[in-house]
């Protein structure tokens, strides 16, 4: 990180087809200590309208794990005295933290434990509905309370949130379809961008409201507006000159040691690679340790979901669930990503780039990139050469 850009933290030390793959049979360790927990819900009444929403007992997130002394030792925690400093000596600014640092988590609990009295509500978007919901249930886990009180999200068909929520996760469209109807977004004394190098159109979009919206209740003499983006990866300098040369802080450190292996030869059918990759792990880890695969749509998902059930029937040792992950599937098949595995199974994650960030599954050990992605991009102008890029990175 270029050196005019603060730092808070310090770094912790610790072409072939799917039938030609053999499977090889050994014994596994399978030694997990997840249990699982009963899938209670509760009715809650939301504006008037009743909902049926997860409890606080019994959310994705299980308070027997004392998830609070897992908080204590993200990067973002240890440091948030200063970082809380910095807050309330900006009304703009810019965060850069590695994955799974607790930013996004950590950082809304600690402006509402410094606002406790205030009637405003702290808003942070997300550009997936996914990501917004399963926020929100860990920092309500968090703060010991139940979903849509204290805390709430309101994505699309969906608002669990009450007169009391103070801190509220919700998607940018969302909060996009609110700036219409407020330009000044009242309510809201801070406005968290979150992922801000997704750059889809709504959070663009927002980047200038909520900049106009800053400088407008500035004018007005109203209740100012604090703005802080965040973002594990993005162009710095873009969005620093956007917000007038705002202060970027950096947040050194991450959860988790991270080794990166590389394959030495091209992969024509990066498919296959893949799934040779997955079941060369299934043969020498333990059990409790999860795979999350990337892949880049819901019809390769499948395809590869298909080969490895039909492969794990084959080999010994640990059973196999295979959990899809991608935007067009259901939120309550979305969800089973975040739930806890019986002993002796191993979960294997096939998502496409939906959970590249903005979510941290638990009990990941293992990442396999397929290194390919899909992304819109312009046609070109002559119609001898109209075709669509296919982007690999």
């Amino acid at each position: 990180m270029d050196s005019k850009y603060a730092s808070i933290g310090k770094e912790k030390e610790n072409k072939n087809s799917f039938d030609n793959i053999k499977v090889k049979k050994m014994k596994l360790c399978t030694d997990n200590n997840v249990k699982q927990t009963k899938e209670n819900s509760k009715v809650i009444e939301t504006n008037g309208v009743k909902q049926i929403s997860p409890s606080k007992s019994n959310s994705l997130y299980d308070i027997s794990e004392d998830i609070h002394e897992v908080r204590k030792t993200l990067p973002v925690y240890i440091v948030r005295g200063r970082l809380l400093e910095e807050i309330q000596k900006h009304s703009t600014m810019i965060i850069i933290g590695e994955t799974g640092s607790g930013k996004t988590t950590q950082i809304p609990q600690l402006i509402y434990e410094n606002q406790h009295e205030s009637k405003s509500i702290i808003a942070v978007t997300q550009p997936r509905r996914v990501a917004a919901i399963t926020l929100a249930m860990r920092v309500a886990a968090e703060m010991r309370t139940d979903i849509g009180s204290t805390v709430g999200y309101c994505v699309r068909f969906e608002d669990v949130t009450s007169p009391r929520t103070k801190v509220k996760y919700l998607t940018d469209g969302m909060l996009l379809r609110e700036a219409v109807a407020d330009p000044l977004l009242k309510k809201y004394s801070t406005i968290i961008l979150d992922e801000a190098h997704e750059r889809t159109v709504n959070t663009d979009i927002l980047f200038g409201i909520v900049k106009l919206a800053q400088k407008d209740r500035n004018d007005q003499k109203l209740n100012p507006l604090k703005v802080i983006i965040m973002s594990a990866t993005m162009d710095v300098d873009t969005f620093r000159n956007f917000y007038d040369n705002c202060p970027v802080i950096y947040l050194e450190g991450r959860t988790y040691p991270v080794t990166i292996y590389h394959s030495k030869t091209k992969h024509e059918d990066y498919q296959y690679a893949a799934v040779c990759t997955i079941f060369q792990l299934h043969a020498t880890t333990p059990a409790n340790h999860d795979f999350l695969v990337f892949l880049t749509g819901q019809e390769e998902i499948e395809t590869v979901m298909s080969k490895i059930k039909q492969l794990a029937k084959e080999c010994t040792g640990p059973s196999i669930k295979v959990c899809p992950l991608y935007a067009g599937l259901p939120a309550s098949k979305q969800l089973q990503v975040w739930k806890k595995t019986p002993p002796g199974t191993r979960k294997i994650v096939l998502a496409t780039n939906i959970a590249e960030a903005s979510v941290t599954i638990p009990q990941i050990k293992y990442v396999i990139d397929t290194g390919v992605v899909k992304e819109r991009v312009g046609w070109l102008h002559t119609p001898q050469e109209s075709r669509k890029y296919e982007v690999e990175v």
